[in-house]
């Protein structure tokens, strides 16, 4: 017999040099949509801020805001050398 349990997820804002959190969002349950999240939570960023966010938040592009991120892998190809490197450097951060 298998048992799950209740997945909870938070959205959380940190600054990547400093690995400082700035902002932390309700907990909601799993299944959420992270952009139907960061809509809902609707955060307000500084003007010109550089923001880094993963697939999940495709989509999320707020005013005044540089948006950065990872490419994603085209339907039925693959990603270049380049691109591999790129996703690499992201899920460094």
């Amino acid at each position: 017999m298998k048992v799950e349990g209740v997945t909870l997820k938070n959205l959380i804002i940190g600054e990547v040099e400093t690995r400082l959190i700035g902002y932390v969002s309700k907990t909601v349950e799993g299944k959420k949509h992270d952009k139907k999240l960061a809509d809902e939570e609707a955060i307000e960023y500084p003007e010109g801020v550089i923001i880094q966010q993963d697939t999940g938040f495709q989509g999320v592009a707020p005013v005044g805001v540089i948006s950065k991120q990872p490419p994603k892998k085209p339907r039925g190809g693959e990603l270049t050398q380049k691109e591999k490197e790129l996703n690499r450097q992201f899920s460094q951060v």
